[in-house]
């Protein structure tokens, strides 16, 4: 099992366990929202990807400095396609409200 936390801290061997919720819930849990309110599904979203670099920050579960870097980046980037996906949503219902 070493796999699992050989590169975290030792007080933050469990890290791997807080990544797999946070995957869970974007996944798993936010698809539970119904369709109907996909801009909820997004925001939801956007709010876990928010807070999830800036624990990660604070936490600083990696012992090397790169893997750091590289999750944070990772998280940022999804938080950008959250928001982009967001943006996407309100332009097509404003389109469709004055087309029709």
């Amino acid at each position: 099992t070493a796999f699992l936390h050989r590169e975290y801290t030792t007080k933050l061997y469990w890290w791997d366990a807080v990544e797999q919720a946070r995957r869970l819930v974007l996944t798993g849990f936010v698809l539970l929202i119904r369709e109907k309110y996909a801009f909820l599904r997004l925001v939801v979203a956007t709010i876990v990807c928010t807070t999830y670099p800036l624990i990660l920050t604070v936490a600083r579960p990696y012992k090397r400095v790169e893997d750091h870097v590289l999750a944070v980046t990772t998280s940022i980037l999804l938080i950008l396609l959250f928001l982009c996906a967001g943006w996407s949503t309100i332009f097509l219902s404003i389109e469709e409200r004055y087309q029709g």
